[in-house]
């Protein structure tokens, strides 16, 4: 059986033990059912790597051959989430708070090596980016549709600026 090493897009990569099939594929259309037989975890300097043994990859040729495919798991499938935590997704469309007064929406959330960043559509139509760390986005409440960010000069130009004043 073949091995395929995976890097995972989430903080706890042991939320993956116990589930029995993920999904390959490059969108939510046509993904493909792979069973998991075994999964292992393997340090890198950025955190765990995820080693799945799935039915149907049969050595390491085939390991080798799905380089780049992303792999999804059915959020049901996954251990609920801890008090104050979300999925990134989720994220996706709620209205961008600061100081009270809202200042865009969330249109992608990017994945970058620091750690996430929103990407905000200012109420001008531009293009805003926001850390998404505790300092900076303090208050997240899906239930309301919004998170509340800290209004700093750079992060939601102009916005931020007239906030302050």
């Amino acid at each position: 059986m073949g091995v395929v090493k995976m890097r995972p897009e989430t903080d706890d990569p042991g939320r993956l033990e116990g589930i029995d099939t993920l999904f390959l594929g490059e969108t939510e259309d046509g993904l493909r059912p792979c069973t998991v037989e075994s999964i292992g975890f393997q340090p890198f300097k950025a955190g765990l790597a995820v080693l799945l043994e799935l039915q149907g990859v049969e050595g390491r040729e085939a390991a080798e051959a799905m380089a780049g495919v992303t792999v999804w798991a059915r959020e049901q499938d996954l251990p609920p989430l801890e008090d104050g935590e979300v999925f990134l997704s989720d994220l996706v469309g709620l209205k961008v708070m600061a100081n009270g007064r809202e200042v865009g929406e969330v249109v992608d959330v990017l994945e970058l090596p620091a750690h996430p960043t929103l990407s905000v559509r200012r109420l001008d139509g531009s293009l805003g980016m926001v850390p998404f760390v505790p300092d900076l986005v303090p208050d997240v409440d899906l239930d309301a549709g919004y998170l509340s960010v800290v209004p700093l000069d750079g992060l939601l130009e102009g916005e931020a600026a007239s906030e302050r004043d």
